[in-house]
């Protein structure tokens, strides 16, 4: 800054010393803002004296003269703690998820059948379009990978703006009611299952649904777009779709399902959920499918 002089005002953004809100330094709350008095200027920084009589030599660029300007570097600050954690997570650590198929793997999902790298593995009675216990199973399974998929991209993308984000989470909802309904559909089928732990599961969706209304959030902005919506609940909807909320109703899911393919099915846990975290060390399926599979971009990596 050129247009500043002794004596002036200047705000300095500067991290709390305790970080007393949740999301440490990438939330914008975990930021302050300093006054301080300019008594020195230099080519290239200047110096200021704090309220508490401290002095310190501040580069140019790194102070403000609107207090309303430091408190918006606040949310850039921390955004840019957050983007290049998100980085260095994607260039060092990405999702296992979401890597390219460099490895053959096995899989039950009927939608990664002709993919690279995949090999198709079901159960015989899983082919066709037959509703049974199996493919339920399979459905559930894909759609669990579908749930994981998106939070790779959470993880990798958390510096995203808010409404990125809850759109991402907006499908969440959507897969997390899919879920749910496969259940139903497999408590018919499985008349223990619908007797036991199904209607254990009935009483944790009545306690979450109270809380988020995740059924009506699928049902009026997600599944489907209703115009017949007031402001507020526009607003309620949208609040409801978060981390904590979506976690929960995740972890419920995850916790219910993996006991219930431990009592009633060991062989399916093992095709659908388990083969396909593992790839196939020392096998080759690079084989040309043909137009079996058309690539989002045309190709494959």
């Amino acid at each position: 800054m050129t247009d500043i002089s002794i004596d002036d005002i200047v705000y300095i953004v500067a991290q709390n010393e305790v970080l007393p809100e949740k999301g440490g330094i990438f939330n914008p709350r975990n930021y302050r803002v300093l006054t301080a008095k300019v008594i020195s200027v230099y080519k290239r920084e200047i110096k200021v004296e704090f309220d508490n009589d401290k002095r310190k030599r501040i580069p140019n660029g790194q102070y403000f003269k609107s207090h309303v300007e430091a408190e918006q570097i606040c949310y850039r600050v921390a955004n840019d703690a957050w983007r290049k954690e998100c980085v260095n997570r994607l260039l060092n650590d990405p999702p296992e998820q979401l890597l390219p198929n460099f490895r053959p793997r096995i899989t039950g999902n009927p939608l990664r059948f002709a993919e690279r790298n995949m090999m198709f593995a079901a159960q015989s009675n899983a082919w066709g379009s037959e509703v049974n216990e199996q493919k339920i199973i399979q459905v559930i399974a894909m759609t669990f990978e579908d749930i994981e998929m998106l939070i790779g991209i959470l993880e990798i993308l958390a510096f995203m703006n808010d409404y990125a984000k809850k759109l991402i989470g907006k499908y969440f909802v959507v897969e997390l009611n899919s879920i749910f309904g496969l259940l139903s559909k497999l408590k018919n089928l499985n008349k223990e299952y619908a007797q036991l732990e199904y209607q254990d599961m009935l009483k944790e969706i009545e306690r979450l649904e109270k809380k988020y209304k995740f059924r009506f959030i699928r049902d009026k902005i997600a599944a489907h777009k209703d115009s017949n919506i007031d402001l507020k609940s526009y607003i309620n909807i949208w609040n409801a779709i978060n981390y904590f909320s979506l976690n929960e109703y995740w972890t419920m899911f995850v916790s219910h399902v993996d006991k219930v393919l431990m009592k009633y099915y060991p062989n399916e846990k093992k095709i659908y959920f388990l083969m396909r975290q593992q790839p196939l060390e020392g096998a080759i399926a690079t084989t040309i499918k043909g137009n079996e599979y058309i690539p989002f971009f045309g190709f494959e990596i």
